[in-house]
């Protein structure tokens, strides 16, 4: 029992921290140069990535700790000059093992009004980046995969 005290007293300050760190970013972030500037916008997301680690108890547990763990690799990439394709992938690859968490918990059957939302949803998500910016493929997927989180 004293280390499930412990393993949650751990979690909340945990997640305080990133709290805070989430908070100051962006008011600190201009003033730092380009490491400080990474370590910290990793922390932010990083922090709640160990917390859901140390949460896991399940499949869900897993994947959601992957979900945090992908979003902190995006964040340090698109932090970091020339990696925005990378910090891109990363997302979506967080963006799959969220899909897949969602599908664990999905009710049956679908109502026909959500199912008609998520479909449109969906085709606009599609469809609308390629009238965008027509021929980017890999804003097509992106884009496919946030709308599929819905």
């Amino acid at each position: 029992m004293p280390q499930d005290t412990a393993r949650r007293q751990i979690i909340q300050w945990l997640v305080v921290a990133s709290i805070a760190i989430g908070s100051a970013y962006p008011l600190l972030e201009p003033q730092l140069t380009l490491l400080p500037a990474v370590v910290l916008k990793g922390l932010g997301v990083g922090l709640l990535a160990v917390t859901a680690l140390l949460a896991a108890r399940n499949t869900d547990g897993w994947l959601l700790a992957g979900v945090m763990a992908a979003g902190t690799a995006g964040d340090v990439l698109l932090a970091m000059p020339g990696r925005f394709i990378q910090g891109a992938a990363a997302f979506g690859v967080g963006h799959m093992l969220a899909i897949a968490l969602y599908l664990r918990h999905r009710q049956r059957p679908l109502r026909a009004i959500p199912a008609l939302t998520a479909a449109a949803l969906i085709v606009t998500g599609v469809v609308l980046p390629r009238l965008l910016v027509p021929g980017d493929a890999g804003l097509a997927v992106y884009a496919l995969l946030l709308t599929g989180m819905t």
